[in-house]
């Protein structure tokens, strides 16, 4: 009895010892079996696609507020999938080289001016003349995209390139020092700081073109290098001319839309179809934001050359008819011979966006 005693208790034992052993093998199994489960939760991260933006103004210039508005909202509906990597104050690239910089990839996007490239962009550089009297934006802006399905011209000069968006700058006036111009006479004798196409339009008016970069036109006038200039209101107070000038003559010259922030062809077609799909989907947008901008800025110019006690002139209608006279005559002699030296049809754009203006604003 002893020895199956025994055999009983040897028994129990070793079924005992399974399954203490079977218990430990089913304990140290759970926390595998949950494991491969958690790599596949984490999501892999994408690196985002970061474009380089250069412009040569400040980062506090109106056109840049407008830029830092646009990138946020590309950030946004890419799903953080674009980041923009701004440069400001011509710190990457150089406004009389941008398009050639661009093209090489200085750059992906840029605040470009074909005004100040020397060779081709007649058309583009003629918008600062052919829309000089479309004083609405809007107008302006229905008018640009008329005529650019009527002339593919307009669009060739950019086919090395993608638009951003097509946008104005803020219209022209005058400022003077110590003349005040009251009629179209008053311009005989003055020196003034003009810029490309206006350059022809001061000499029609009876003055002299002097070419001044504009970080030196504060000093130019503050000194009577010249008399004054033409520039848009909000460089009264972002350029500080109000300090210096008396007079604020409004010619209201406006400037038609045209593709001032174009991204580098090469860097456009890297981009994913829904991706792009964003930028064209923000083109008007952010054209509009730009002109808000500038608008804003133009006011707060204006009320800061008031401050320091500058007065604003208006011309009388007959004036005004004899200084759009002067204009139209100058801009169709211009505009007649690049069009016989290039071939490109300036005159019937010229036409088109008179006749559409008297359509549109009537």
């Amino acid at each position: 009895m002893s020895i199956k005693r025994n055999r009983l208790l040897s028994l129990l034992l070793v079924v005992l010892l399974i399954a203490l052993l079977g218990g430990c093998a089913k304990t140290e199994e759970a926390p595998k079996s949950s494991s491969p489960a958690a790599p596949a939760e984490e999501a892999e991260e994408v690196e985002p696609i970061v474009l380089r933006y250069a412009a040569t103004y400040t980062e506090l210039h109106p056109q840049a507020i407008a830029d830092i508005a646009w990138m946020e909202k590309i950030e946004k509906e890419t799903g953080g999938r674009v980041k923009f990597e701004p440069y400001w104050g011509g710190a990457l690239m150089s406004m009389d080289q941008a398009y050639v910089e661009l093209s090489k990839g200085v750059a992906d996007v840029a605040e470009v001016s074909a005004a100040y490239v020397k060779e081709g962009f007649e058309i583009e550089k003629a918008m600062r003349l052919l829309f000089y009297n479309v004083t609405d934006p809007e107008i302006a802006r229905r008018i640009y995209h008329e005529i650019r399905a009527k002339f593919p011209e307009i669009d060739e000069e950019f086919k090395d390139v993608k638009t951003m968006t097509h946008c104005p700058t803020s219209p022209y006036q005058l400022i003077t020092t110590k003349k005040a111009v009251r009629t179209v006479d008053d311009f005989k004798g003055l020196m003034l700081k003009v810029s490309g196409e206006y350059a022809n339009l001061g000499v029609a008016l009876g003055a002299d073109a002097a070419t001044v970069p504009m970080s030196e036109t504060y000093v130019a006038l503050q000194k009577g290098t010249v008399d004054g200039a033409m520039v848009p209101l909000e460089c009264l107070k972002s350029y500080a001319f109000g300090e210096v000038i008396g007079y604020v003559t409004m010619l209201n010259m406006a400037v038609g839309p045209t593709p001032h922030r174009v991204m580098n062809l090469d860097t456009w077609n890297s981009l994913p179809a829904d991706i792009q799909k964003v930028f064209d989907d923000n083109m008007e947008w952010y054209g509009r934001k730009v002109t808000e901008e500038l608008l804003k800025y133009d006011e707060e110019g204006a009320a800061f050359a008031r401050e320091h006690g500058v007065e604003f002139i208006e011309f009388p209608p007959e004036e005004l008819a004899k200084f759009h006279e002067i204009a139209d005559n100058m801009i169709i002699e211009q505009m007649s011979a690049t069009q016989e030296k290039t071939g490109k049809p300036l005159l019937a754009i010229f036409e088109e966006v008179r006749r559409l203006w008297e359509e549109y604003s009537n």
